[in-house]
């Protein structure tokens, strides 16, 4: 009875690590009103490119022509989680450099060239004598411009010197 209470919470440990890891599931949903849920992508069938050929919820394998298709969504684009790159991997979030298609060239290219262009070479040599060295470039640094100029402190006054032990 031992035994069987230890693989029973061994295989309940098991499940309730497993569930977060499951696949995502496609959505297809025709222009009559029904869905298909799906593990796997849907894709085009070998024999007509007519045809869209997925695998649904209990493992039969459904062709449908592509014109009774209304959508196919993933539920990880429908939550908003991010994008599908493949079958396992999923992209997080926007990144400031994710270009919206792959071909294109990101915003103010010519721009950004030529503002480049204008900076001057920093040295950035390993081994230089001291009189060579250039320091970091004052572009790269950002000033606080809305701050209001900070006064000087007032000069504390300097203390009594001690009176001394002799007396004349």
């Amino acid at each position: 009875m031992v035994r069987f209470a230890r693989v029973f919470v061994w295989v309940l440990a098991a499940a309730v690590v497993a569930a977060p890891l499951s696949a995502v599931v496609y959505t297809v949903k025709l222009k009559s009103g029904a869905t298909f849920e799906t593990r796997y992508e849907p894709e085009d069938a070998s024999w007509d490119k007519e045809k869209v050929v997925f695998l649904d919820e209990v493992g039969n394998t459904i062709a449908l022509a592509r014109a009774d298709v209304d959508s196919i969504e993933s539920d990880v684009a429908a939550k908003g989680y991010g994008a599908m790159i493949d079958n396992t991997t999923i992209a997080l979030g926007w990144a400031p450099n994710d270009a919206a298609e792959p071909q294109a060239a990101p915003s103010g290219g010519a721009e950004a060239a030529a503002a480049m262009q204008q900076q001057a070479p920093v040295n950035q040599e390993q081994f230089v004598e001291p009189d060579q060295l250039q320091g970091i470039p004052g572009t790269w640094i950002s000033y606080p411009s809305a701050a209001p100029p900070q006064a000087a402190p007032a000069p504390m006054p300097m203390p009594a010197p001690p009176p001394s032990g002799v007396e004349k």
